[in-house]
This record gives C-alpha cells, structure tokens and sequence, in this order.
C-alpha cells in the first residue's frame, strides 16, 4: 500500500510521535510510506521513510501538489480536526483518487459542525482517547480509537528515590510543591 502521512513528522510534539511511530511501523510492514511535515526543516533524521519539509512553505499548496502528484493509496492527517477540514475540504485534492482518513484529539463537546461533517465524510477516522471514541458516537461518527503509545526509555518514573527532590532543588520548586506538568 502507497500511504503518505500529513502532520508533525520528525519533530518530537505529540502528533509528531504518533506520526513518527505510525509511519515507521508502516514500513516496517513493508508499506511505501512518504511523510509530508508541518513543521520539518528538512534536518537529517532516521525514519525509515521520506518526509517532505514545508515548514515555512504554504503547506496547502504543498501538500496538495505532493497529493495530487501521486498515485498514494491512503493519506493519512495525524494533527488537530481544523487542519482535516483545510485539507480535505479547502485543497485542490482530488480526493477520488485517494483514501483520506485523520487521527485527531477530541477535548470536549459539542463537536463543531464542520469537523462533524467533515469526519461523515471521509473513508475513516481515528481518535486517541475513549472519550473521543463516544463524543464521535453521539454525533453519529464512527471512530476507532488509536491510542498513543509511550516510549518507556524516554518517558518513565523517576528510578532513583532521591532524583526527585534534586530536580525540584535545579528548578527551583518547593520540595513539598504540587506540580502538573503536561
């Protein structure tokens, strides 16, 4: 399968993950995976596949000359919804000749109308909480959930007992502080 991947491919935001493991695990699978990344320079990195810089570039124009220029099965949007409608709806993407499907966070609801229609009228679409899953559900969506995965040599509970207290002291917090940190 022919799959091009729209969003923040390389660069270590949260989409950027999901894409990055998305796409690699596509290859792996023996997939022809090419990226096309919002926010990409075009620095040396080790996906296992070519990703497409535009930042700084009007990504709409971009991206629909890389779409339509290929002979992809499925793009696939990994970003939030309103970039999903801009590519789908507001791009010269002649989408008979595509799959479209996105993977995008639903935080609360109502769910705005035209991410709504938008996500009736694409082949697929995914979410990455539960409650995403349901708010979809009510509106008359059917998603499936794509949940994120974490990498536990990067992400992980402090291993050393006293590590926590010396980075409160680096940072300047109150041993006794209350922190939330996303």
């Amino acid at each position: 399968m022919k799959v091009i991947i729209f969003g923040d491919l390389v660069v270590p935001s949260g989409f950027g993950r999901i894409g990055n493991e998305i796409g690699k695990r596509l290859a792996q699978r023996g997939h022809n995976v090419v990226g096309i990344g919002l926010q990409y320079t075009g620095q040396p990195h080790e996906l296992p596949f070519w990703v497409f810089p535009t930042a700084g570039q009007d990504i709409w124009a971009t991206a629909s000359n890389i779409i339509n220029g290929s002979d992809s099965d499925v793009v696939i949007g990994i970003q939030d919804f309103p970039y999903h409608v801009s590519l789908f709806r507001d791009t010269p993407i002649d989408w008979s000749k595509h799959k479209f499907m996105f993977i995008t966070p639903i935080d609360g609801t109502p769910i705005y109308d035209d991410w709504i229609s938008c996500a009736k009228s694409v082949d697929a679409c995914m979410t990455i909480s539960e409650f995403g899953v349901e708010a979809f559900r009510q509106d008359g969506v059917h998603a499936e959930l794509c949940p994120p995965g974490i990498n536990i040599n990067e992400f992980f509970p402090i291993r050393v007992p006293t590590e926590r207290a010396e980075l409160r002291q680096k940072a300047g917090f109150p041993e006794d502080a209350f922190i939330i940190g996303m």
